[in-house]
């Protein structure tokens, strides 16, 4: 921090004058603050950079989330991260799992591709989609490429099988579940795209 004064050398003594001079030849490096000013000096600067970073991490969230599924306010927001409550935790899913569907790179119509591929980059997510533009089946991929689920939009022309619509197939041991499942709660926030609908619902 500096501050800024007007130096009139013409009114200073001679004792002025030649103090100032011994002051201004002090090297540059050296801090005249005592300990206890620099540590309080250096805790300010951390709390405000911790709480830069939060509010552009607020701001990402709010962006990718929409406002009406964060805290309304940066002070919220900070209290639920530093508790590290179960509400943040499900936020930060959600905000990793929507970020996925967002950076999503292909999209697959379904009528020159009968299923979506089985390697994919690391992390990722792929739509199989219709003519009209609704997603037939979005699948996730894991951290080594291959499937981890795919949600289905469809009972795939069997509704006694699949009597479940929208569901979901898991791909444990790298080989799709037969039997579908629900979405989770979790899905649902996340996927609100393909439900359809207000998605501030």
């Amino acid at each position: 921090m500096h501050v800024a004064v007007p130096f009139l050398w013409n009114q200073k003594t001679d004792e002025q004058k030649k103090k100032e001079l011994a002051q201004s030849s002090r090297p540059f490096d050296l801090d005249p603050r005592g300990e206890r000013e620099r540590k309080r000096y250096e805790d300010a600067q951390r709390k405000n950079a911790e709480r830069l970073r939060d509010r552009k991490q607020w701001e990402r969230y709010r962006a990718v989330l929409g406002k009406e599924n964060t805290p309304r306010t940066l002070s919220a927001f900070r209290s639920m991260k530093r508790a590290n409550s179960e509400k943040w935790q499900e936020l930060t899913s959600d905000y990793r799992e929507v970020l996925k569907i967002l950076r999503k790179e292909d999209i697959l119509m379904d009528r020159y591709h009968a299923n979506l591929p089985m390697k994919a980059e690391p992390d990722s997510v792929k739509d199989l989609v219709r003519d009209d533009g609704t997603v037939k089946q979005r699948r996730y991929y894991g951290h080594d490429g291959k499937p981890q689920k795919d949600l289905d939009m469809t009972d795939h022309g069997n509704p006694k099988l699949h009597p479940i619509v929208p569901h979901a197939h898991d791909w444990p041991g790298g080989k799709r579940a037969k039997h579908d499942r629900e979405w989770t709660e979790a899905e649902k926030r996340q996927n609100k795209d393909l439900l359809g609908g207000d998605e501030n619902d």
